[in-house]
């Protein structure tokens, strides 16, 4: 069942995985508001040239931004062309939510 504590064994070893502790653990500076979370439902509508500033605060040099099958704009991005810190907190999305 889901295990409200945020807590698990991993190899024998009790592991807390809240999101301080997962940015403790990854050395993040997090800020007191997240920017995006007030701009993610009208991203879609932007162009790239807007859209840009994330692509290059979240991705690595050369990424590309890419289209999902049913969109109309490349809105997307690549897991593996993510930073290392933002990489490892989509990898947390993507297998536990």
């Amino acid at each position: 069942g889901a295990m409200s504590d945020c807590k698990v064994y991993v190899r024998g070893v009790l592991v807390e995985y809240t999101d301080t502790e997962i940015n403790r653990l990854l050395g993040a500076v997090v800020p007191r508001q997240c920017m995006f979370s007030a701009i993610k439902d009208g991203i879609e509508h932007w162009n790239l040239e807007a859209r840009n500033p994330i692509k290059e605060f979240l991705g690595r040099p050369g990424t590309e931004w890419y289209k999902y099958s049913g969109g109309e704009r490349p809105t997307k991005i690549r897991l593996g062309d993510f930073k290392p810190v933002a990489r490892a907190w989509g990898e947390w999305v993507a297998r536990n939510v």
